[in-house]
């Protein structure tokens, strides 16, 4: 998504891992999660754990919530153990 911004709230370090937690926010105007473009703002939450060697990067785990950014562009998304 072109323009985007993701701004960091919170990170922390201990060890060799480091925790960040963002929100990225952008206009949907490419294909996403299969979606076609919609041209909608889109605001979601990301939580990245890095685990560092030597100064580089050894893992990058990511989490975000997909079936939020499915809900802003109006789909309805049902947890299959909810129904």
């Amino acid at each position: 998504m072109p323009g985007f911004t993701m701004r960091i709230h919170d990170m922390f370090a201990e060890g060799d891992k480091v925790a960040c937690y963002l929100v990225y926010e952008g206009v949907h105007t490419r294909p996403f999660l299969g979606l076609p473009p919609t041209n909608k703002k889109v605001r979601f939450s990301l939580m990245f754990m890095i685990t560092l060697k030597d100064g580089k990067f050894l893992e990058k785990l990511a989490h975000y919530d997909g079936a939020d950014i499915l809900r802003q562009h109006g789909m309805d998304i049902l947890c299959p153990s909810l129904v």
